[in-house]
């Protein structure tokens, strides 16, 4: 009887199959969020809240986490804790800003009153070492909300 050698065949096949399969699209950041160049956003796998990152190669990485249960980050950094705090208004929301005297920054939105578009509490934070890191930082996530 005559042997075939499989190994060949098998590792040749998932290739073959996945030649036939279109490219996937990258994922487009939450909300109303417009990366500025070099960014780049990945989508992560969250319980009970949509969480990611967005990133820049050798730079800044912010993270996020934005649902129902997400609540408010900065309202949760003692006040000892803190380096600076402030709170606005962004296309509506409200949005409360806090850097750590850990060097983290975290940018919490509150829960909106809308029953459409992004309307959960949602966080965003980074370790920011320099004024270009915070400047990236607030550019990105204050452009989340989407305008009322």
């Amino acid at each position: 009887m005559r042997r075939i050698n499989l190994l060949p065949f098998l590792v040749a096949l998932p290739l073959f199959l996945a030649a036939g399969r279109p490219a996937t699209q990258p994922v487009s950041p939450p909300g109303a969020i417009h990366l500025p160049d070099g960014y780049h956003h990945e989508p992560r796998q969250g319980i009970d809240s949509t969480v990611g990152r967005i990133w820049k190669d050798g730079g800044l990485e912010i993270q996020y986490d934005i649902g129902a249960l997400a609540g408010n980050y900065a309202q949760h950094i003692e006040h000892s804790d803190r380096l600076w705090s402030m709170k606005q208004v962004v296309n509506g929301r409200t949005v409360d800003i806090v850097k750590g005297k850990d060097g983290r920054v975290v940018v919490s939105f509150a829960a909106d009153d809308r029953t459409i578009g992004e309307n959960y509490p949602a966080n965003f934070w980074a370790t920011v070492s320099s004024d270009e890191d915070l400047a990236a930082l607030l550019a990105i996530a204050l452009t989340y909300p989407v305008a009322r």
